[in-house]
């Protein structure tokens, strides 16, 4: 009896905790709702674009509601089931006209249990209904949502291909004229006066142009201690020469903003006007500023400067008499003639620039615009002329103001990326060991800046993507949609792609990569310094732990994302056969890498002779060795070659190094007296070491000569060049001081018969 009472109690329970009843009415009111969003859909086809924002905003709501019945619906389920699945299966029943034995005893469930089962079957069913009901209301409603995105999409796109009013009609100029007379004449009456003769106003004035000027004095002096550098150097230098003067921008607009407000200028009806001319100011000014600064830098054109300075005072011009239209109620006539001004003059003026510039065909390196760019803004001046001709005013107003807006987009992405970009680079020299900071040459892109550069991109693109969205006319709260949807994720097989998880990932690689330089650093500044390791080793050691660490990250950073790392052992087996042919030069190298780098048969400063030529070893990477040779070229090594072919290395062991130079004498001299000469030379001179012990031999009876020849060690050979010249230098000293002669080759000649030759000489 007990046991009975606590599963009705718990079922009741469960039952009221998510309680049936109150969903069912809830789905058939979302049900009855969206049925009548249907019905006005299925009757109406001329839809303004408010109503189909309201009525997406309608199902939106609901859906969001329906997903919560959802969610809330699912535990219950799973828990009736799993409450089903601890009672067992029931018992068979038996089937006595099947010729079973009839004296088989029958097993019998328990009431209570029978009762539980029952209980929970139907709780099973109920819950299941509405979880199918809402299911289908969901789908529904995702049906709907897509046919208003479809006809506002129609809505938008035929927009730009309905013909307005005639830009040849008289009658549209002459209306608009009069609209334009009554809009600035009711314009001072939305300020009350208050804008003439206000000190609070004139001084915030005075005190933009004060950091207007101070600005530009900096900034010109930042740009002008870059002219003549590097041009990769030109970019980032502009971009940080502008963080003075938007600040000078932004800080005085902001001043003239508070005056107005201290005022009492601005009102609710006019400020939405005053923020928008503020704003406007900020772009044009800034504008101005870029095109100066990348002129004097011979980024881009004079042209170029003309064409930006001139299409952004336009496009400022038709914002501002626009927001005034919108300010005073301007009807529709007056905004349809100026697009029709607007866009003309922009298209012209975009014509003729284009036109000059690709005629002139002037492209320096630095230019960063090429020519193949004007051709696209000449097209672009075609469409909106011809749109303007055939009365498509709405689509040449469209192009005309995305282009402006575009093209800011894409500048200022350039300049914050150009501003960032050198600091991974400081940071690159920061985190490098002290070999890799002393080598001149050293011009390769690191790791460190390669990664950052990539991140940046990445999150540079990731930011442009829903400014691109809002200028080409998509409504915030489907941009907001589709980032939330983004930034959680979909699904791609078993794995959940979000930019959540690629934040993630990149922000756990980078930031194991940075640790893994900091460990590097410290290796190589405080811990192996104070070792009696040699420096090869040390740079060994350091090498190896950069790739660990690189390894490590890749794989957090991948397994982050929510790949399951055990499938790389899948696709290492699937693609071993590919990698064994067609990869197995870079995996021989690579193999041969590591090998250098454990078991050092070659080290960094070593001096070697290889079969593709002798240097200085500069680096040892992964796959490929730097040799620098003595004319100050770089041979680059595959390292199988240094590991399968005979290479010759001076200073393996140590940097002692033995020297043989060869020595003739005439055959007039005395090979004793020349052999002691040579010997207390080479026993009493500082270069050379007395052990092992130098010696003089006699090295052989030549056709001119008697040959000599002197070996000796010194403490490091690649000295040799400049010892061996000095020693060569005081041989020769020391035998002109004994006057003995360095031979050089003598020829007889012995005439026998000629008969041309006779009479010729006395004794015929």
């Amino acid at each position: 009896m007990t046991l009975s009472i606590v599963l009705f109690i718990t079922v009741s329970v469960g039952q009221d905790f998510l309680q049936p009843q109150k969903i069912e009415k809830q789905l058939l009111t979302y049900t009855q709702q969206i049925d009548e969003i249907n019905t006005e859909l299925l009757l109406t086809d001329n839809y303004q674009q408010k109503r189909l924002l309201s009525l997406r905003k309608k199902i939106t709501d609901k859906r969001f509601e329906i997903e919560k019945i959802i969610e809330s619906i699912m535990p219950a389920l799973e828990n009736i089931q799993s409450d089903i699945k601890d009672l067992g299966d029931p018992p068979s029943s038996i089937d006595n006209e099947a010729g079973m034995d009839t004296n088989v005893e029958i097993e019998q469930e328990p009431d209570i249990i029978k009762k539980r089962r029952a209980v929970l079957t139907e709780r099973e069913q109920t819950i299941q209904g509405l979880l199918i009901q809402s299911e289908a209301l969901l789908s529904k409603s995702g049906r709907l949502l897509e046919k208003i995105m479809s006809l506002r999409r129609d809505k938008f796109i035929s927009q730009f291909f309905e013909p307005q009013i005639s830009s040849f009609d008289k009658s549209l100029w002459e209306n608009t004229a009069i609209e334009y007379k009554q809009q600035f004449a009711k314009l001072p009456a939305y300020f009350d006066g208050k804008l003439y003769y206000n000190l609070g106003l004139a001084l915030s004035v005075l005190f933009f142009v004060f950091l207007i000027i101070s600005s530009q004095i900096i900034s010109r002096k930042q740009v002008r201690k870059q002219l003549g550098t590097s041009p990769q150097k030109l970019l980032p230098t502009v971009a940080l020469s502008l963080i003075a003067p938007s600040l000078a921008i932004i800080l005085g607009l902001g001043s003239i903003y508070l005056a107005l407000a201290t005022q009492g200028i601005i009102t609710a009806i006019n400020s939405g006007f005053i923020i928008k001319i503020l704003w406007l100011n900020v772009f044009i000014f800034f504008a101005f500023f870029v095109t100066a600064k990348l002129k004097v830098t011979s980024l881009i054109r004079s042209n170029t400067q003309w064409l930006i300075n001139i299409g952004i005072f336009i496009y400022i011009i038709d914002a501002l008499i626009l927001s005034i239209g919108q300010l005073t109620g301007a009807p529709l006539i007056s905004a349809i003639a100026q697009s029709y001004v607007s866009s003309s003059l922009f298209a012209l003026l975009l014509a003729v620039f284009s036109v000059k510039t690709i005629y002139r065909k002037a492209s320096k390196s630095t230019y960063l615009l090429p020519i193949s760019f004007f051709w696209l803004l000449a097209t672009l001046s075609f469409i909106i002329i011809a749109s303007n001709t055939f009365s498509y005013a709405a689509l040449s107003r469209f192009i005309f103001e995305r282009t402006v807006m575009f093209s800011a987009m894409v500048v200022i992405i350039v300049l914050i990326r150009a501003l960032v970009s050198p600091l991974f680079s400081r940071m690159e020299i920061f985190f490098q060991n002290e070999h890799e900071q002393n080598d001149p040459l050293e011009e390769q892109e690191k790791l460190m800046t390669f990664w950052l550069s990539l991140s940046l991109d990445i999150v540079l693109i990731f930011i442009s993507l829903p400014i691109i969205a809002s200028i080409l006319g998509a409504e915030w709260i489907f941009i907001k949609n589709w980032g939330l949807q983004a930034f959680l994720g979909f699904e791609v097989g078993a794995v959940t792609i979000s930019i959540a998880n690629i934040g993630l990932a990149i922000g756990l690689f980078l930031s194991l990569l940075f640790l893994t330089k900091i460990i590097q650093k410290v290796l190589s500044q405080k811990i192996l310094p104070n070792t009696k390791m040699d420096n090869s080793i040390q740079h060994s050691i350091i090498q190896v732990m950069g790739y660990i660490g690189l390894i490590i990250a890749l794989l957090v950073g991948i397994s982050s994302i929510g790949f399951d790392l055990s499938n790389l052992a899948l696709i290492a087996g699937a693609l071993s056969v590919g990698i064994g042919f067609g990869l197995q030069s870079i995996v021989s190298n690579f193999v041969s890498g590591l090998i250098l780098l454990f078991e050092r048969p070659i080290k960094i400063g070593d001096w070697i002779i290889t079969e593709s030529g002798e240097g200085i070893v500069k680096k040892i990477n992964v796959r490929a060795t730097e040799i620098e040779t003595f004319d100050r070229t770089s041979i680059i090594i595959p390292n199988s070659e240094l590991i399968s072919s005979s290479v010759k290395n001076w200073t393996l062991q140590d940097s002692v190094g033995r020297i043989k130079i060869n020595v003739g004498v005439s055959y007039d001299s005395d090979p004793h007296q020349v052999n002691k000469i040579l010997t207390d030379y080479i026993n009493n001179d500082d270069k050379i070491l007395k052990w092992p012990e130098p010696k003089v031999l006699f090295q052989d009876f030549a056709d001119s000569a008697l040959l000599f020849e002197v070996r000796f060690f010194i403490r490091n050979i690649t000295d040799l060049p400049v010892i061996s010249t000095q020693v060569r230098f005081d041989i020769w000293d020391k035998l002109k001081e004994n006057n003995i002669e360095i031979s050089f080759p003598q020829r007889d000649l012995h005439i026998r018969s000629a008969p041309g030759l006779k009479g010729i000489f006395n004794d015929q």
